[in-house]
């Protein structure tokens, strides 16, 4: 089970970061942020569907097969229908790009990338607090954003992971939490008051927190943000530069094996 779980956190990082850069591909600057709330909110209300049918299909049996077994079976059938799905109708709003990259060249360029996105002031701020969405794509060009949604997620991942320690050290070094196999009557009072004291703290502090870097935002995100634009407007050149040379070197190409064939 947890070899799965380990898969299934996988096959999340892989989708979650090019699901967040399609949307914000596909919508423009007016309609991104409705985009991303109708992104989060599909979501949350695909969680809940799933988590209660998990929930009614756990005491059943359907087939001779236990109602949790069909719980992943189901996932997995939906999966699959959805990776079909994107392969035949799924597009990049992108343009291809005309020439063709080495893995060397891809990897370089991408190390590149994620280099020049952790350095945003307002990318280490988003990830100090822990919220994402339309205004990581508006701080980086077009091209990036498959790279800052993943950095954003793979630092908040590892952040959040501390949450439990955290919490079992305040229970029991700050609040006086006492592990005990057969505490009864006053000693689980205590234990449950301590318990609930590190749960707040470890809520309530950090988000104090938040809301405090959250200002700073006013001081780094319009100038990330007009960067952004102004490497967006560099980048249809760039392009085109690359096509005329493409083109350019394709038409010497041709040109030389007519001259061959001639002499020939």
């Amino acid at each position: 089970m947890a070899i799965a779980r380990g898969f299934n956190g996988v096959g999340l990082a892989l989708v979650v970061p090019a699901m967040n850069s399609l949307a914000a591909d596909y919508s423009d600057d007016t309609t991104r942020g409705s985009a991303f709330g109708w992104l989060g909110m599909a979501s949350r209300v695909g969680a809940m569907m799933g988590g209660t049918l998990g929930v009614l299909l756990a005491p059943t049996t359907f087939l001779g097969v236990h109602g949790w077994r069909l719980a992943f079976h189901i996932l997995a059938l939906l999966s699959f229908a959805l990776a079909v799905s994107t392969w035949f109708l799924a597009s990049d709003p992108r343009p291809p790009s005309a020439s063709e990259k080495s893995t060397a060249s891809v990897a370089r360029e991408l190390l590149g990338e994620a280099k020049d996105v952790v350095r945003l002031p307002t990318f280490q701020i988003l990830v100090a607090q822990g919220v994402a969405g339309p205004i990581l794509a508006e701080i980086v060009p077009q091209k990036a954003r498959t790279t800052v949604y993943a950095l954003d997620r793979f630092f908040e991942t590892i952040f959040s992971s501390f949450a439990p320690a955290v919490v079992g050290i305040l229970a029991e070094r700050v609040f006086g939490y006492k592990p005990a196999s057969s505490a009864t009557g006053m000693a689980e009072r205590e234990n449950a008051a301590a318990l609930a004291k590190a749960v707040f703290a470890e809520i309530a502090v950090p988000m104090a927190i938040c809301c405090s870097i959250y200002s700073l935002l006013y001081c780094t995100y319009p100038a990330d943000r007009e960067r952004a634009q102004k490497a967006a407007l560099v980048a249809p050149e760039d392009q085109d530069c690359e096509n005329a040379n493409s083109s350019t070197a394709t038409g010497v190409d041709g040109l030389n094996q007519a001259l061959l064939a001639r002499n020939d």
